[in-house]
């Protein structure tokens, strides 16, 4: 008798579960396909570029981790950070030519590469 209710008590608690699972957390309008299809296409297209950099010419592209891009071109010369709400930016500078400003500077957001600029 205590096994059934026990089971019982158990499938009930489960569909009301799914029940409310199914009401504010998934959109039956959309297939999980359709949501993805989206998420890409709000996002930025990849953009690659060539740059010279201390180890010689490299392509990067934009949504580069910040880790690929210190493998490839080398340790950055300057470093500034910034966080905004929950958002962590990040410049990198590397010195080439010039002594004093950098001639290569990559902007990250959240750890991405968002973009490059060369002097």
């Amino acid at each position: 008798m205590r096994t059934g209710l026990g089971c019982l008590f158990g499938f009930l608690l489960g569909a009301v579960s799914a029940l409310i699972a199914f009401k504010y957390g998934f959109d039956p309008d959309k297939t999980y396909q359709e949501k993805v299809i989206e998420e890409r296409k709000a996002r930025t297209p990849v953009q690659y570029i060539e740059i010279k950099g201390k180890k010689g010419r490299v392509t990067v592209h934009t949504g580069m981790p910040k880790d690929s891009v210190q493998l490839l071109v080398g340790k950055p010369d300057q470093v500034r950070m910034s966080t905004i709400g929950s958002t962590v930016y990040e410049n990198w500078g590397y010195i080439l030519k010039n002594q004093y400003v950098s001639d290569l500077d990559f902007r990250f957001e959240n750890g991405l590469m968002t973009s490059v600029d060369q002097n």
